[in-house]
C-alpha cells in the first residue's frame, strides 16, 4: 500500500474539514478530495472533461450523513498515470487499489460520464465491495447517442481543431438567430478542454488503436 499525504483546508463546512490528499499507487500518485466522517462511504468519479472539483457542491450537502471521496481519475488533473496507454480495466484496478489503501470495506459509487463507465465496471468486478451505484449519463454502453457523443469528443481532440475554427466563423450568424448561447457552450468546451494534454491523450488512446470501445 502507498503512503498517504494529507492537507487540510482552513475552511469548515458544517463541522467537517475539507481534506486534499495524495497516495502513491502502483500506477502513479492519485489525488483526491474528501469531506465528512460518517461510516457510509461514497466515492464520486468525475466525467471526461472534469476533475474532482465537479463534485464539491454535492459533497458539501452530503457530508453530514456520508463520508465523501472524490479522486481525480488517473491521468486527469492532479493525478498521475504511468502506463503507456489507458484502458478502463487499468483505471478500475487503480480504483480498487485506492479503495483498498484507504481500507474502505463497502462503498457507494457515483459516476458521471466516463466515471459512470468506471463505476459500473468496478461494481461488476468487485460486487461484494459495492453497496450501490448511481450512474449519470454513463459512457461505455451500446446506445446510438453515446456513440455519437464519443465521435463528437474525438473531433475535439484534433489539433488544430477545425471545429473550433468553424464555430468562430458561424457564430455571428447563429447569434442573429438567437441560438448563440448553445453554440458558445460547445465552443468553450472545445477551446478550454481539447488541448489539455492528459484529457486529449486519453481520448486519442480511447478512440485509436490502443483501446477499443466495448460496444
Amino acid at each position: 500500500m502507498g503512503e498517504i499525504s494529507v492537507n487540510f483546508y482552513n475552511s469548515i463546512v458544517m463541522h467537517f474539514l475539507w481534506r486534499n490528499s495524495r497516495v502513491k499507487l502502483s500506477g502513479g500518485v492519485l489525488f483526491w478530495r474528501e469531506i465528512g466522517g460518517n461510516s457510509n462511504n461514497v466515492v464520486f468519479l468525475h466525467g471526461s472533461w472534469h476533475d474532482s472539483n465537479q463534485w464539491l457542491p454535492v459533497m458539501e450537502r452530503l457530508s453530514l450523513h456520508y463520508h465523501c471521496f472524490a479522486p481525480d481519475l488517473p491521468g486527469f488533473s492532479e493525478s498521475e498515470f504511468s502506463a503507456t496507454h489507458y484502458s478502463i480495466n487499468q483505471i478500475v484496478e487503480s480504483l480498487a487499489e485506492y479503495i483498498a489503501t484507504l481500507k474502505l470495506e463497502k462503498v457507494y459509487l457515483v459516476g458521471h460520464s466516463l466515471g459512470g463507465w468506471i463505476a459500473a465496471s468496478y461494481a461488476l468486478k468487485y460486487s461484494e465491495q459495492v453497496l450501490g451505484t448511481i450512474l449519470i449519463s454513463p459512457e461505455g454502453i451500446n446506445l446510438a447517442a453515446v456513440k455519437a457523443r464519443w465521435r463528437f469528443f474525438r473531433c475535439l481532440t484534433q489539433k488544430p481543431s477545425f471545429l473550433c475554427w468553424a464555430l468562430q466563423l458561424i457564430y455571428p450568424f447563429v447569434r442573429l438567430l438567437g441560438a448563440h448561447k448553445k453554440l458558445r457552450k460547445f465552443y468553450n468546451l472545445d477551446k478550454n478542454h481539447c488541448f489539455i494534454p492528459r484529457e486529449r491523450k486519453f481520448y486519442l488512446d480511447l478512440n485509436g488503436r490502443k483501446f477499443k470501445l466495448s460496444y
